[in-house]
């Protein structure tokens, strides 16, 4: 927006600063160490509209064109991962209740005990206490950026397409799992060895960069924009 309201002469590039979006230094704040000795093991799964990011006008439209086999693929692992390993601890935070497909709602059913399900209150609120985060096509995920977490985001080979690559947000191809496999492989990995990018950040600031700004300074400019001392 910055760049368009230069190239249109509306105003002088050096009188602007792009602060970020305020709510950036709340994922900032949400920053933990890797130290998962003697504890659980914490996932969060930011559950999502079957059609977030695609323009469906019609019910047909809608039953071909959606993100179902990712949306189940992912709580299918999951599911599996929380039977056989108790020492895992996983949330899946929606918005709504309503969101949950039939399948979730029966794994709902199925009271796993290291499987809870939220559909209310903030998903910032879940960021802090989690090693990993799973997560698609939601701001969520440069939240988690922002954040450092271990993110994995589930783009499966039936998706690799022209057809929904235009409709999934950028991310780095280090953290796309293709698969239900690999999706389980890389967090069996993780829980096992406890090894982490310790460069995430690194990977992560150019994404974090183009959906929020300058996050470095959101806060700063924030309050000198609001005229806060």
């Amino acid at each position: 927006m910055k760049n368009y309201f230069i190239k249109w002469g509306r105003i002088n590039k050096n009188k602007i600063n792009v602060i970020g979006m305020p709510r950036s230094f709340f994922s900032r704040n949400n920053v933990t160490k890797q130290n998962n000795k003697n504890n659980k093991f914490n996932i969060l799964f930011y559950y999502f509209e079957r059609d977030r990011g695609i323009i469906n006008k019609t019910k047909k439209d809608k039953q071909l064109n959606n993100w179902d086999e990712i949306r189940d693929g992912v709580l299918d692992s999951l599911y599996k991962l929380a039977k056989n390993n108790s020492k895992l601890n996983i949330s899946v935070k929606s918005k709504a209740y309503d969101l949950f497909s039939n399948f979730a709602k029966r794994v709902m059913d199925r009271n796993i005990e290291n499987l809870n399900f939220y559909y209310e209150g903030s998903g910032h609120d879940f960021l802090k206490s989690n090693d990993i985060v799973i997560s698609f096509n939601s701001t969520t995920t440069y939240e988690a950026m922002l954040a450092e977490k271990n993110i994995l985001i589930p783009i499966f080979k039936k998706y690799n397409n022209i057809k929904y690559n235009k409709r999934i947000l950028s991310v780095p191809k280090a953290i796309v799992v293709k698969s239900q496999k690999e999706l389980e492989t890389k967090i069996q990995y993780y829980f096992k060895y406890n090894k982490f990018n310790k460069r995430r950040l690194n990977i992560y600031h150019k994404y974090i960069v183009k959906y929020f700004g300058d996050y470095r300074k959101t806060q700063k400019l924030a309050k000198k924009f609001l005229e806060i001392n």
